[in-house]
């Protein structure tokens, strides 16, 4: 099965869930994606934001024992190895990774921060580390690529509006086989 079909049954199978979100996971992926493209960003910006939370359906897939109501805390790395192992490069397995720390970067950052995210991301955060030690955060301000890292964050803390108007998934498919065969 090539990487296009195994995205698709993947979000076939798992895509709607909603993780205790106000959304699926698929609208919740065209809702980011859409976000990325109306703001600019490049193809790989929005393909990561299609594909940031794929890391979900990979720990659902492996009936990963650490998977819980609000998705798996690693799915940022699991889906960006993933993603490698599909063919993906750096522009874009490095947003999927690098999304779960922007959101302990931004808390670490602003306190306020931290009420704009969801009930879910709020239980997860400290799942996923909690705020970051000052070592983490200067190491991480440091990423050449930390301004698209964050607006993939703000797209993803954006993208659980239950009636956002999206591109539907059918789209981002061809976007990424296209993105693929490049």
């Amino acid at each position: 099965m090539n990487a296009i079909a195994q995205i698709k049954q993947l979000f076939e199978q798992y895509g709607h869930a909603t993780y205790d979100e106000a959304c699926s996971q698929i609208y919740h992926a065209e809702q980011c994606a859409t976000l990325a493209k109306e703001n600019g960003y490049d193809q790989a910006t929005q393909i990561a934001a299609f594909l940031h939370d794929i890391g979900h359906f990979v720990a659902q897939s492996q009936n990963n024992p650490d998977f819980t109501p609000q998705g798996y805390s690693n799915h940022g790395d699991l889906g960006a190895d993933h993603l490698t192992q599909l063919g993906f490069d750096h522009a874009v397995t490095m947003l999927v990774r690098k999304h779960v720390d922007a959101k302990r970067y931004l808390v670490s950052m602003d306190e306020e921060y931290y009420q704009t995210l969801s009930p879910a991301s709020q239980l997860t955060l400290t799942r996923q580390g909690g705020k970051m030690s000052s070592e983490e955060l200067a190491a991480f301000s440091k990423l050449p690529e930390l301004d698209a890292i964050i607006a993939l964050r703000r797209f993803d803390d954006l993208g659980k509006d239950p009636s956002l108007a999206v591109l539907p998934s059918s789209y981002w498919f061809s976007q990424i086989e296209a993105y693929l065969a490049s």
